[in-house]
């Protein structure tokens, strides 16, 4: 290890949470973390997921922060990430920092491994690449500056919804109209993850968790999430939450539509809606990402939103699930 520093778990102490908050949103410049919301996050994780937080400290200072993750339990492969102070940038302590939380996620003796880089992360990504990880994925950043945004332009796609009989309602009127409003998103999003773009399968939530970490978070905001109404049934939605502790930076969770209702405008609908809503509230930017193939990108383009260098993921195929056998190098 390089003189004078250490890596270890994670302590879960206010002290420690604020510390890796710090580290991720000097690392991130588009994103920004949340003590409370972390904290909520981890009080309530699917134990399957073997999610664990990881920290790089010298003299007292914490100055990297990582986590590992069972991204996909059916298939055992496990998702792992760091982030650095910029001025803790360097060679060494990328390798030495990666190769510890790596080296914590073969103990399981997974079928693959997963972990993602800006496209600018140079140091990382030669790591990655000299440990024999390729590229599976690419998701361009973007944002929209809410000053910028002509919501007149989008009337007549809305409007054009409306005369198909569809309903666009936020879940504070949803939660009014049907007591199984819960069951009833949850089985929404669950469809709709399944087409989801993701360099490995996806396995559904349990419906307990998903309820604490989503309707019960400190982030949450159910004026924020809107959905589609064919009748009764819920056929699309989008949502949006608050980054950091303000109303000035939001994210775009999942936007999806029934593939029954798809190629309706319904999608461009949604999410103009939604931008209108958090534009009355006062908040300044709208952050997202989606994979570069997936029409909710162009779409997002559409919207106005502005490309930023992409996330990456890189994956390593350990071994094949079919025969156990494979690279471990």
């Amino acid at each position: 290890m390089t003189e004078g520093y250490t890596m270890r778990r994670f302590e879960p102490s206010p002290a420690e949470y604020e510390a890796i908050v710090r580290v991720y949103d000097r690392a991130n410049l588009h994103d920004s973390g949340s003590v409370v919301t972390w904290q909520h996050w981890d009080q309530h994780r699917d134990p399957v997921r073997m999610f664990t937080r990881y920290v790089l400290e010298k003299d007292g200072e914490l100055g990297g922060y990582g986590f590992s993750v069972l991204t996909d339990p059916a298939a055992n492969i496990f998702r792992f990430v760091i982030y650095l102070l910029p001025n803790w940038e360097s060679a060494g302590l990328i390798s030495e920092f990666y190769s510890y939380i790596m080296g914590k996620c073969l103990v399981h003796s997974p079928a693959g491994l997963i972990c993602q880089t800006r496209e600018d992360d140079a140091e990382k990504i030669a790591w990655l690449r000299q440990q024999g990880f390729h590229e599976a994925m690419r998701y361009p950043r973007s944002t929209l500056m809410l000053n910028k945004f002509d919501q007149t332009v989008f009337n007549e796609p809305r409007a054009k919804i409306a005369e198909q009989g569809l309903e666009i309602i936020s879940l504070v009127e949803l939660g009014v109209l049907d007591l199984e409003w819960q069951h009833k998103v949850y089985e929404l999003e669950m469809l709709l993850n399944e087409d989801v773009p993701r360099p490995s399968g996806f396995t559904p939530q349990p419906f307990d968790k998903y309820v604490q970490t989503e309707f019960e978070g400190p982030e949450f905001m159910p004026e924020l999430w809107l959905i589609a109404l064919d009748g009764d049934a819920l056929v699309g939605m989008t949502s949006l939450w608050t980054l950091g502790d303000g109303m000035d930076m939001l994210e775009t969770g999942l936007t999806g539509v029934h593939r029954d209702y798809r190629r309706q405008g319904l999608a461009l609908a949604l999410k103009s809606q939604a931008i209108e809503v958090v534009q009355q509230l006062g908040a300044r930017i709208i952050l997202t990402s989606n994979e570069e193939n997936n029409p909710m990108y162009r779409l997002n383009l559409k919207l106005g939103f502005e490309a930023q260098p992409a996330d990456i993921d890189w994956k390593k195929t350990l071994r094949d699930s079919r025969s156990g056998e494979g690279d471990l190098g």
